[in-house]
C-alpha cells in the first residue's frame, strides 16, 4: 500500500510517540478506567438516561433543543453544548450520496467545521474539501477513483483544562481523544476506532474511558452482494440515531436496492460506557438507492429498553419507518413517517419542498410536520414534558448566496402544541444568519440573531464568529454569544459565552492552539476556562492530494 512508503512512516513514528506518551501519563493515573462514573450535571428536565435518547429527539425536532441549550447549541443557560461529547464528526453512512444537497440547503452548517471556503480546506478537519474530489467542477472521475483507493489516517487530541467557577473552587482535566481508520479498498476491508480517555487530577471519580467507535468493516463478499460491520458503531434510520455493539449485513440483490439487518446492544457513552442497563436493539432497513432523482427508504425498529424489567409495552418497543425523495427540476419533494407499533401511534409525519431557482445561490423550503410520543411507557420524552398531546409544525424559509462571499438565510417555524389537556398554544421561531468572508484579509465571519417565543417565555440570542488565517500556520478563532430567558415564572435568566482561540500549525497535521473562555450562565453561573489543545492529524489521501497539487 503506497502509504507505508518511508516519508510517511516518519509521520507515524511521531503519532505513534505522541500517543505513547499522552496514554502513560493518562493511564499511569487512572486507575479503574471502566469503573462506572458519575452522570455529569444535568438540567432535571432529562431523565438519567436521555444520553441515549437525545440524538432521536435531535434529529426529529431540534427547536425544543434550542429554547434551553441556545440556538446555535452553544449551552444557553444549562451550559451544556453539544461539543462537549460530539468533538468529533460524524455523518450518517449515505453521506457521500446526501452531501450535495445538505450543502445546497445550508451551507453555513457545513462551514463550521470545513471553513467559509470550501475549497481550502484549511480549518479541521482539513483532509475534507472539496477540491479532494471536485478538482474541476465535478469531477466524477476523481470521486469515482479515489473512493477505491487506499486510505488510513489517524487522529489524536489533547487538551489540558483549567477551570475556576465563582466560588475560586479550581478543576483541573486532561482529555485524550484517539482515532484510527484504515480503509484497504482493493480487499474492500475497512476498520476504525475512536477513543477518549478522560482524567480529573483532583477527583479520582472522574476518570473515564468513553470508546465512541470501534469497528470492522468486510464489503462485497458473495460476489459483491453482502457487506458485514461488526463492533461499535453510530447508527440511524430514518428518525432515530442511537450507539450500539453489535452487527449489521447490507444484502444487495440489485444496483438500486438493499436490505440491510441488524442488532446489538445500545451504549450509554459520556455516562455508563460499559456498565449499567443491558437493553437490546434490531432492524430492518429496505432502501431504494437514488434512481432518476428518487430515493425510498423503509424501517423496521424494535428495541427494549432493559432485560431485568418485564412489561412489553413498558420496556418494548416497536416502530415502523418509511421516506421518499423525489426531485423535478428545480423542485425537490420529500416526506417521512414513524409509527408506534406498540402503541398503534403516528410519532413523527413531515412532508416538505426545496425549491433551487438558480443552483448555488438561493434556496427555498415549506415544511409541514407533526410529532407525538406515547405518555404509557417508560421511554421518556422531551415532548411528554413540554406537552399533553401532538405537537404540529410548520417551517419555512431561505437561504441567499447571490453575493460573491456573502450567505444570508432567514427560517421561521410556527408550533401548535397541547400543554394541558383542553389548552393549546402556539410556539414561534425564528432564525436569521448573514456570514462574509473577506477573502483578501482571509477574514470569516459570522453573525445570527435568534428568536424563540413559547408558552413558557421568550428567547432572544446572539452570536458572532471571527475566524482568521494570518498565515498558511497560523490563525485565531472568536465568538461570543449572549442569550436573554424572559419566563412565565418570572426567574428569568441570561446566558453569555466568550471565546478565544490562538493556533499554530507545527508541521502539517500536527496543530497547537491555546483556548480562554468566559462562561456565565444558570448552571456554573461564572466559569473562567484555559485549555491547550494539541492535535495530529495524519492522512495518507491527503499528503498524496498534497503533493499532486505542489507538483501543478
Amino acid at each position: 500500500m503506497f502509504f507505508l512508503k518511508t516519508k510517511i512512516s516518519k509521520k507515524v513514528y511521531v503519532f505513534s510517540f505522541l500517543v505513547f506518551i499522552c496514554l502513560v501519563i493518562n493511564l499511569v493515573f487512572f486507575g479503574d478506567a471502566l469503573s462506572q462514573t458519575p452522570p455529569p450535571p444535568s438540567a432535571k428536565i432529562h431523565a438519567p438516561d436521555w444520553i441515549v435518547k437525545h440524538g432521536k429527539e435531535f434529529v426529529k425536532n431540534r427547536d425544543f433543543c434550542k429554547a434551553c441549550h441556545a440556538p446555535d447549541l452553544t449551552g444557553g443557560f444549562t451550559g451544556i453544548k453539544c461539543d462537549l461529547c460530539h468533538l468529533l464528526p460524524a455523518h450518517p453512512p449515505d453521506w457521500k450520496e446526501i452531501h450535495g444537497d445538505k450543502f445546497l440547503e445550508n451551507q453555513s452548517q457545513c462551514t463550521l467545521c470545513h471553513g467559509r471556503d470550501p475549497f481550502s480546506g484549511k480549518k479541521q478537519p482539513f483532509t475534507m474539501n472539496c477540491t479532494r474530489c471536485h478538482a474541476v467542477n465535478a469531477d466524477i472521475g476523481r470521486w469515482q477513483a479515489e473512493s477505491q483507493t487506499s486510505q488510513m489516517y489517524l487522529s489524536f487530541l489533547q487538551t489540558a483544562q483549567v477551570r475556576e467557577d465563582r466560588f475560586s473552587k479550581t478543576e483541573t482535566a486532561t482529555n485524550n481523544y484517539a482515532g484510527f481508520h484504515l480503509s484497504e479498498r482493493s480487499k474492500q476491508i475497512t476498520a476504525s476506532s475512536q477513543v477518549r480517555f478522560t482524567r480529573e487530577w483532583l477527583d479520582e471519580k472522574e476518570n473515564n474511558l468513553d470508546i465512541y467507535e470501534a469497528y470492522l468493516e468486510k464489503d462485497n463478499l458473495l460476489k459483491n452482494h453482502l457487506d458485514v460491520k461488526v463492533g461499535r458503531r453510530g447508527f440511524g434510520s430514518n428518525v432515530d440515531y442511537f450507539l450500539m455493539d453489535g452487527m449489521d449485513l447490507t444484502i444487495k440483490p440489485a444496483k438500486f436496492f438493499n436490505v440491510m439487518a441488524y442488532a446489538g446492544i445500545p451504549r450509554y457513552i459520556e455516562q455508563e460506557d460499559i456498565d449499567g442497563n443491558l437493553g437490546f436493539v434490531s432492524g430492518l432497513s429496505l432502501r431504494m438507492k437514488e434512481y432518476k432523482y428518487t430515493k425510498a427508504k423503509i424501517d423496521f425498529t424494535y428495541q427494549k429498553k432493559d432485560f431485568s424489567a418485564g412489561g412489553l409495552n413498558l420496556n418494548d418497543k416497536m416502530y415502523a419507518a418509511a421516506s421518499l425523495s423525489k426531485g423535478i427540476s428545480i423542485f425537490k419533494l420529500y416526506g417521512l413517517g414513524e409509527y408506534d407499533l406498540t402503541e398503534t401511534l403516528p410519532t413523527a409525519l413531515t412532508a416538505g419542498t426545496e425549491i433551487y431557482p438558480f443552483v448555488k445561490k438561493i434556496s427555498f423550503l415549506l415544511e409541514g410536520s407533526y410529532f407525538n410520543e406515547s405518555r404509557n411507557d417508560n421511554f421518556d420524552s422531551i415532548f411528554t414534558i413540554f406537552s399533553e398531546g401532538a405537537l404540529w409544525q410548520g417551517r419555512s424559509g431561505f437561504a441567499v448566496n447571490v453575493i460573491k462571499n456573502l450567505s444570508l438565510s432567514d427560517y421561521f417555524s410556527f408550533q401548535r402544541y397541547e400543554v394541558l389537556p383542553s389548552l393549546s398554544k402556539n410556539g414561534y421561531n425564528n432564525s436569521m444568519g448573514a456570514s462574509y468572508l473577506f477573502k483578501k484579509i482571509k477574514l470569516e465571519t459570522a453573525l445570527n440573531y435568534n428568536f424563540y417565543k413559547s408558552y413558557g417565555g421568550t428567547l432572544h440570542g446572539f452570536s458572532l464568529s471571527l475566524y482568521e488565517d494570518w498565515t498558511r500556520d497560523f490563525y485565531t478563532r472568536a465568538f461570543v454569544d449572549f442569550i436573554t430567558y424572559t419566563k412565565v415564572t418570572n426567574n428569568d435568566d441570561k446566558a453569555f459565552d466568550a471565546l478565544l482561540e490562538v493556533g499554530y500549525q507545527l508541521r502539517r497535521g500536527l496543530r497547537l492552539a491555546a483556548v480562554a473562555e468566559y462562561v456565565n450562565n444558570n448552571v456554573r453561573e461564572t466559569d473562567l476556562k484555559g485549555t491547550i489543545k494539541l492535535n495530529y492529524l495524519f492522512d495518507t489521501k491527503f499528503l498524496e492530494f498534497e503533493k499532486q497539487k505542489e507538483k501543478k
